[in-house]
C-alpha cells in the first residue's frame, strides 16, 4: 500500500466529494482553496467529473497553488447513469450525471467511511470568526427548524424565505437607495471570490461584467465591473496541452 492509497483511506482525514464537469471548474477550486484556506485539518479531496475533462481539472490544481493538497480524480463515464435516472428539468447542466451522481458515494469511494459532499458553488468559511451587529437582519428557511415528523404527508410547499425585521430595518427602502447609486446587490460575494479564486494556469477565462459575459473586444472592460466573477472557461484544451494530448 503506498503513502498515497494510505492518506486516501486515513479515518483521521477529512474526506470532502466534489462534483464537478468543466464549465464548473472555477466555482470547484474556489471551493478547494476556501476549504484549504480556513482548516488546519488533513483533507483529501475527491473530484468527480468526466474523463474528457480530468486532465484540465489536474493540470488547474498541479499548476497552482493548490499543488500540494491530496486528491484524487474519479473519472465518471458519461454514461454511467444510464437508465438509473429520469429528470425533467429545462436545464441541460441538472440532468447530467453528475448532478446524480452524489447518491453514489459509496459506490464510488467505498474505501473511505464518512465523506463530505459539498457543491461546487459554495464558500467554506470559519463562521465562528464571523461577528454579527446585533440589529443585523437575518433571512431563514421555514423548516429550518420543524422536525420532519410534524409535516403532514404530503408536506404543503412553504414560503421559501422569510426576512425578519423588515419593518424595523426598513430594508425595502434600503435595497432603493443601493440599487440607485449602482451598487451591487450581491457585493458581499465579490471579495470572498477574489480572496479564494485561483486563476488557470491553462489559459483565460470568461467575466462576467455587469451581468453581461464578457469576451475579448467587449467595449466594456472587466476592471469597470463592480462583481466580477469567473462563469465558463474560454480556451481550447488541445492548444496548451503538450503534444496535443
Amino acid at each position: 500500500m503506498d503513502s498515497t492509497y494510505r492518506r486516501l483511506v486515513d479515518l483521521d482525514t477529512v474526506h470532502v466529494a466534489i462534483f464537478a464537469d468543466e464549465k464548473l471548474f472555477p466555482g470547484v477550486v474556489t471551493l478547494t482553496n476556501s476549504i484549504v484556506s480556513n482548516t488546519a485539518s488533513p483533507v483529501t479531496f475527491h473530484f468527480v467529473t468526466f474523463p474528457s475533462n480530468a486532465t484540465r481539472l489536474r493540470l488547474w490544481i498541479t499548476g497552482s497553488k493548490l499543488r500540494n493538497i491530496t486528491f484524487e480524480i474519479v473519472e465518471l463515464p458519461i454514461n454511467a447513469l444510464e437508465g438509473k435516472y429520469r429528470s425533467r428539468s429545462p436545464r441541460k447542466e441538472l440532468s447530467s450525471p453528475l448532478n446524480f451522481a452524489r447518491f453514489y458515494l459509496q459506490s464510488l469511494f467505498p474505501t473511505v467511511g464518512k465523506i463530505i459532499y459539498i457543491d461546487s458553488d459554495c464558500l467554506v468559511l470559519e463562521l465562528y470568526n464571523i461577528q454579527l451587529s446585533s440589529d443585523h437582519p437575518v433571512s431563514l428557511l421555514r423548516i429550518c427548524d420543524l422536525r420532519r415528523d410534524k409535516f403532514p404527508p404530503p408536506p404543503p410547499p412553504p414560503p421559501p424565505l422569510r426576512t425578519y425585521k423588515n419593518k424595523k430595518l426598513n430594508l425595502t427602502a434600503k435595497l432603493i437607495h443601493w440599487n440607485g447609486q449602482r451598487k451591487p446587490w450581491m457585493s458581499c460575494q465579490s471579495p470572498l471570490w477574489n480572496q479564494y479564486s485561483v486563476p488557470d494556469p491553462c489559459g483565460r477565462v470568461q467575466w462576467c461584467v455587469k451581468g453581461v459575459s464578457h469576451r475579448p473586444g467587449s467595449s466594456t472592460p472587466e476592471e469597470q465591473s463592480p462583481i466580477t466573477y469567473i462563469s465558463q472557461p474560454d480556451n481550447d484544451l488541445a492548444n496548451v496541452l503538450p503534444n496535443g494530448v
